[in-house]
């Protein structure tokens, strides 16, 4: 339960997405801020549907100081809006998306608003402080706080990122099976803290926490607590080895393939040696095309978890 004491000094901003999981949690947003309300916080509300509506809001708020944290309702897809403004005060997330790793990494609870802010409340004085990804390309800079996917796993988001129904993790699913039949090699040439990972890849994947796809363990032993990443190559293989790779993912299994290498690394550079530039996801949504350059920027992001 949320603590009964009442908290007047404590002053947030509510940052909400509408469209979360397609609209059908919009009402959270309502709802959490009268739960705050009604502990005494002094809310703003900010609701904005563009990116330059939401980075103009963020500045705003960081310019006067009028709020000690940002709380959003939303999912990965807003916290990675929100990071990408680079917010220096702490955030808090209650988290109404499709997939909600970023939540799921720092075990927010995902099922219940009233537990994710009760869980806010609890860390108001002491937020933990998590590890981002800069993410260098073509078209400038993107952090992530997540993972950065490149190939199969980029084309499985633009697929679910495509479906509109309200699906949850669901999407994700149908993603994983519909790439299947799309999906080309990428003649990759990558390094990482030295080593290097040349040839045909399915993917190439520069991951900060588990779980992708509301839930997937692409890289189960991932932590965004650690000041390093985990560098995941995974060779080229046919759609039939594939369809019977799927199903060892979500128990994590698939790390002892032969086909398989994770490991961590602080810095890395991922580029193609033939064809047109392959695009990239992180934190489920679109970041630019290769090549990338990744490093990790240890406890760059105050999280009230």
């Amino acid at each position: 339960m949320i603590a009964s004491m009442s908290h007047h000094r404590r002053r947030v901003a509510l940052i909400v997405n509408p469209s979360s999981a397609s609209g059908v949690r919009a009402h959270v947003g309502t709802r959490a801020s009268n739960s705050l309300k009604r502990l005494g916080y002094q809310v703003t509300q900010v609701r904005e549907r563009t990116v330059s509506g939401l980075r103009g809001a963020v500045r705003e708020l960081e310019r006067t100081g009028g709020v000690q944290a940002m709380i959003l309702v939303g999912g990965d897809g807003l916290l990675h809006r929100v990071i990408n403004c680079e917010p220096t005060i702490p955030l808090g997330v209650i988290p109404t998306g499709s997939g909600n790793d970023f939540a799921r990494s720092l075990s927010i609870p995902v099922r219940s608003f009233r537990q994710a802010l009760a869980r806010i409340d609890r860390s108001w004085d002491a937020p933990r402080c998590v590890d981002l990804l800069e993410v260098r390309h073509a078209a400038g800079v993107t952090r992530v706080a997540g993972t950065l996917s490149l190939g199969y796993d980029a084309l499985v988001n633009r697929v679910a990122n495509a479906i509109r129904l309200p699906l949850g993790p669901l999407k994700y699913q149908i993603g994983l099976i519909a790439a299947l039949f799309r999906y080309r090699p990428l003649d990759i040439r990558a390094r990482c803290d030295g080593d290097e990972y040349t040839g045909r890849k399915l993917l190439c994947s520069v991951a900060l926490i588990p779980t992708i796809g509301g839930g997937i363990r692409i890289v189960p032993d991932a932590r965004n607590t650690e000041g390093c990443f985990r560098f995941l190559s995974v060779d080229a293989v046919s759609p039939l080895r594939l369809a019977r790779l799927l199903p060892t993912v979500a128990t994590g299994r698939h790390t002892q393939l032969s086909e398989v290498s994770i490991r961590p690394g602080t810095h890395a550079r991922i580029e193609l040696t033939r064809g047109a530039p392959a695009f990239g996801y992180g934190d489920g949504e679109y970041v630019g095309t290769t090549p990338f350059e990744v490093r990790v920027l240890p406890r760059a992001l105050r999280v009230l978890a």
